[in-house]
This record gives C-alpha cells, structure tokens and sequence, in this order.
C-alpha cells in the first residue's frame, strides 16, 4: 500500500455513500458529520502544498469542519502571490519540500511582509530532513502536522488551531 493509499480510501469513503442513483453512488453532503464543531463561516485558509491529493485532503477537512474559504497555492511562489492577490487569511497550511518556492523560504518571504507576519502557520511534512521542521518553527510556524496523517488527525489539530486564530481575513481593508 502507498503511503496515502489508506488516505484515498478514506476520501471516497467520506465523499460518497451507496445510494439509488444512476452509478450506484450519490454525493453525500460533508456538512454536519463527526463530532468535530463546525468553523465560522468568514475563516480564509491559504494551502501551500505542491500535491493535488493532499489539497484534496485539506477539502474534505474543511468541509468536515463546515463552511471556511479554502485558497491554493501549489509552490511557495504562488502562495505569495495569492496573498498579494486575496488579502489577509486566517490560517496559512504549508508544505516544507515544494519547488519553484519551498516551504522555509516562503515563511522568510512572509517574515518580511507586515500584514501577513502574524498569519498562523501550519507545517504539514513527510519528514524532518537536516531539521527542516525546526528551522520552520523558528521562522515563524506555530504548529506541525506529520505527513502522512490520518482525516482524523488533521480534524483534531484543526479543531484545536482554528478556534484561537484572529479573524485577519475580516480586517482587510
């Protein structure tokens, strides 16, 4: 099994349940389930990962979660140019191992911009290669996830993350 095989089945399992129509499958509604509180509707998420999959994941998250605006960015270079281009958000999901931009770099690139500085970061990463995941905490990320992680494990931090983040997408201006 690769090391998010588990992860896809999990996904089809999440997006669709038997049902009558026509393929045997119907879109099931993500709002509501599991135990987890849902999100205030005005949350502005900015995902800098390099993987379609796990932009996928962060989705079905989200939903989970309830309503929040979800923004993608698939290398760092592209992750400042949304910020440059959507305003403010209120949490920054960021991947370390990306190319064009990666990970560490984009936080020194966020360092350097006054209204973005105190924009929570999330690291998600496979591994701590030569303390990479160190070196992005003392640049300013405030929480790590390690890849690969379960729906589960995601919906638990976030669940602790979200609720203490300052609304910032709502004070652009």
């Amino acid at each position: 099994m690769t090391r998010w095989g588990w992860m896809r089945r999990e996904l089809l399992a999440a997006s669709f349940a038997p049902g009558p129509s026509a393929g045997g499958y119907r879109k099931r509604s993500m709002s509501g389930l599991g135990r987890n509180k849902p999100m205030e509707a005005d949350r502005k998420v900015l995902v800098v990962e390099d993987s379609e999959f796990v932009h996928q994941i962060y989705r079905v998250a989200f939903r989970r979660l309830g309503a929040a605006t979800l923004v993608h960015a698939y290398n760092g270079m592209e992750g400042i140019a949304v910020l440059d281009r959507e305003g403010p958000v209120d949490l920054i999901i960021l991947d370390l191992n990306m190319p064009v931009m990666d990970g560490v770099t984009f936080l020194d690139e966020l360092r350097k911009r006054k209204r973005d500085w105190g924009t929570h970061v999330l690291v998600a990463s496979t591994e701590d290669r030569d303390g990479l995941i160190r070196e992005a905490l003392i640049r300013g990320a405030q929480s790590f996830i390690k890849k690969p992680f379960t729906l589960e494990q995601l919906l638990e931090l976030l669940g602790r993350v979200v609720p203490t983040l300052p609304h910032r997408s709502s004070q652009a201006g």
